[in-house]
């Protein structure tokens, strides 16, 4: 099986083995993993297709965490990915991601003395979800860092870039900072076919084009950068993502 790395690998360093960790008082196989420590960065999922379990707070030490789940062409879960300490929340919970999507950046939250992220790998060994050192030969994974090199679970060929398709909102201009890093989507994410068209720099100028409001009760902004315009959840991080600038 081939998976990618969740960040750039030229520009992190293995600080902690799957073996050692198991070496650490607390530690068990459970929280295993392989920490990657480097700058600040975008995390990406490590598969196509893959579903996200989990984008949350963690209140066993992982800071903000993403656990996203992959599956083979008969639909059958194969291969579980998290991502522990991270900055922020790119994803939401049942969110379908690809290998460009964004996770979240690279940090230091929770149970952390560093900036980088505990990458865990869980594969289904005998019937049971194992977290595997995705290091040792004997699992059968190949770690790749370029995208073609990567083979999707499900069999199909890799997904073509999106059209970009402009929602239907009033446009009402107010521009605004954006400070984290975020997913844009085609359609507020409750709507059929909704996707996400990329990510959305910090530091970068948006301009605000109206809000709806979702069947779940979620609040998505409409924001709008030159002819590129998409959707952004309001209660993205439950921080301050988008700043008004006052002209």
């Amino acid at each position: 099986m081939k998976i990618m790395w969740p960040c750039d690998r030229n520009n992190v360093w293995i600080t902690d083995d799957w073996s050692e960790h198991l070496q650490r008082p607390g530690y068990n196989r459970a929280y295993a993993g392989t920490d990657l420590a480097g700058p600040e960065q975008p995390l990406n999922p490590s598969q196509y297709n893959g579903k996200v379990l989990q984008a949350m707070w963690s209140n066993v030490g992982y800071g903000y965490t993403t656990f996203v789940e992959h599956y083979d062409p008969s639909g059958k879960a194969v291969l579980r990915i998290r991502n522990a300490h991270q900055k922020n929340l790119a994803v939401s919970t049942g969110d379908i991601v690809q290998p460009g999507d964004l996770l979240g950046t690279m940090d230091s939250t929770g149970n952390s003395t560093g900036t980088h992220t505990h990458w865990e790998v869980w594969l289904v060994i005998n019937g049971q979800w194992q977290n595997i050192d995705p290091l040792d030969p004997k699992f059968g994974v190949t770690i790749v860092g370029d995208e073609a090199a990567l083979e999707p679970l499900d069999g199909s060929e890799p997904p073509e870039v999106p059209v970009f398709e402009v929602p239907e909102v009033e446009f009402v201009q107010c521009k605004n900072i954006i400070r984290y890093p975020i997913n844009l989507r085609s359609a507020p994410f409750v709507s059929a076919g909704a996707r996400i068209l990329g990510s959305v720099t910090p530091g970068s100028v948006w301009d605000y084009c109206g809000h709806k409001v979702d069947v779940l009760g979620n609040t998505w902004f409409a924001l709008r950068s030159g002819d590129k315009l998409g959707w952004a959840a309001a209660h993205y991080n439950g921080a301050d993502w988008i700043v008004p600038i006052e002209e």
